[in-house]
C-alpha cells in the first residue's frame, strides 16, 4: 500500500500552509496512508525571541498568509505569542498517532 512519511514542525508556518496542499491529494488517493511525525524546530523555547528573530517571524507569517490565503492570527503578529515551545504541540500530534494512526494529520492540522 503507498503511503506519505510526513514530516513536518506543528508550528511552522510554512508546514501550516502545506495542509491545503495535502488534503487534495488525500482525497484524491483514499488508499494512501499518511504516517505523520512531528519534529519541533524550538522545542521548550521559553523565552520570548528577541526583536530580530520576531521580526523575521512575523514576516514569514505575513509571506505564509499572503501566498496561501491561510488565516493568521492577529495575536502572533503582534509577537506576544511567538517564543513558539514547538514540544506540547508535537505532543499531541503522537498522542493522537498512538490513538489511531489515522487521527494524527487531523491533529496536526
Amino acid at each position: 500500500m503507498p503511503s506519505i512519511l510526513y514530516v513536518s514542525d506543528p508550528l511552522c508556518a510554512w508546514c501550516y500552509a502545506q495542509g491545503p496542499q495535502l488534503r487534495p491529494l488525500l482525497e484524491g488517493l483514499p488508499e494512501l496512508t499518511v504516517e505523520v511525525v512531528a519534529g519541533g524546530l524550538r522545542p521548550y523555547r521559553r523565552e520570548a525571541p528577541d526583536s530580530s528573530v520576531r521580526d523575521a517571524l512575523t514576516s514569514q507569517l505575513l509571506h505564509v498568509r499572503e501566498k496561501s490565503g491561510l488565516p493568521v492570527h492577529e495575536s502572533l503578529l503582534s509577537g506576544e505569542y511567538l517564543a513558539g515551545d514547538s514540544e506540547p504541540a508535537c505532543r499531541a500530534v503522537v498522542a493522537a498517532r498512538r490513538l489511531s494512526a489515522s487521527a494524527a494529520l487531523p491533529v496536526f492540522d
